[in-house]
């Protein structure tokens, strides 16, 4: 097995279960190596990996947890300065190498955005340098990874919530096809506007009295609405007027049948009029000038993905050591190349981007 191989095991357990999967995945590749090669063999062969998980992304976030498993081996104290870090770079095998590496290229982040007490008493603030010191500390990288691992967690869960709604509003299309179930519950209150939560009981109650007025797989649907109407995933479902209109059960249906497009083919998903459909938000959004986007590298979300995460992996692919300033520059010039709001837009897995030229 290459280490293009290894890493591609290690992505698939990141997609699966985040930063905290992968890095279980890694342990499991670093030991198979170790015990496979001999020691001039296996530093070649763990050289390759680090240089592959980082062409790949993902080095910064497994240095965060390797850190959490190897940080009293940095210092006796367990918690590390950046000149800390760059003496143990000195002398150490690949792996420590590389993470301790990832670590110094994040050093100024975790620090501005996971800052705490360190090891001084309370009140004693290290990002600000008190007696020249400042620290990575165990909350530090606890932190880090928690927020890692909560972001991967929380567009899972909005993208397996995104397609729970279009499967309900997929049912809305009866066996006679249309919008037969819409009207009757939208024509409940005499408006056809579209479906409130009392539209839904009143046809319940009109069902269970004079009977007949719903189909059996009809009201499963209407009681699993009344149910589930505070339920996130029929939320989706529901505008700012608080009811459920045609065009919301239309655009849902939309994004499921794209997400089971792009689940099956892997491929962007062409209409008939040539643009490409791309599922943002919840929303089904039509691309503009899609000729021209067809023709520029496009990039497949994986979950987890933020648009940042996306900027470092591929100016990383271009042999570049991004700083931190260069990635969130190219993130924002992705969002705004793709139509999207960098810090609003919720990415779902599977779907494409394009990726604009970077200008250095």
């Amino acid at each position: 097995m290459t280490s293009i191989d290894v890493v591609t095991n290690i992505e698939k357990a990141d997609k699966a279960g985040g930063v905290n999967a992968a890095y279980d995945q890694f342990k499991v590749e670093v030991d198979s190596i170790n015990r496979n090669f001999n020691v001039g063999e296996r530093e070649k062969q763990l050289a390759n990996l680090t240089s592959e998980l980082n062409q790949a992304g993902l080095l910064p976030e497994l240095s965060l947890k390797w850190a959490q498993d190897h940080r009293f081996e940095i210092t006796q104290d367990g918690q590390f300065s950046r000149a800390d870090l760059t003496r143990f770079k000195k002398g150490n095998d690949a792996i420590s190498q590389a993470m301790a590496g990832a670590l110094v290229e994040q050093y100024d982040e975790l620090r501005t955005k996971h800052g705490d007490f360190g090891m001084f008493p309370h009140g004693f603030d290290l990002t600000k340098s008190w007696f020249g010191y400042e620290a990575i500390s165990k909350n530090d990288l606890n932190n880090a990874v928690n927020d890692l691992q909560k972001a991967h967690d929380d567009k899972v869960k909005d993208y397996n919530t995104g397609k729970s709604a279009g499967e309900l509003a997929r049912r809305f299309d009866t066996e006679g096809g249309g919008s037969e179930l819409f009207n009757k519950l939208a024509k409940c209150d005499g408006k056809a506007d579209g479906i409130s939560l009392s539209d839904i009981s009143r046809t319940l109650q009109a069902d269970k009295l004079m009977g007949g007025v719903l189909s059996d797989s009809e009201r499963k649907i209407v009681q699993t609405l009344q149910s589930d109407w505070n339920k996130p995933y029929v939320q989706k479902l529901i505008g700012k007027d608080g009811q459920i209109s045609a065009e919301t059960l239309q655009a849902n249906k939309d994004v499921l049948a794209q997400a089971e497009a792009a689940e099956a083919s892997q491929e962007p998903t062409q209409n008939p009029e040539g643009t490409i459909a791309g599922i943002a938000g919840g929303v089904v959004a039509a691309a503009a000038g899609a000729i021209e986007q067809m023709q520029q590298e496009q990039v497949e979300i994986q979950p987890g993905d933020g648009f940042d995460r996306i900027a470092r992996r591929a100016l990383m692919k271009q042999g570049l050591q991004p700083t931190a300033a260069q990635v969130i520059e190219y993130s924002k010039k992705i969002a705004e190349h793709n139509n999207m709001n960098r810090d609003t837009t919720v990415l779902l897995a599977s779907d494409k981007l394009n990726l604009p030229k970077f200008e250095q």
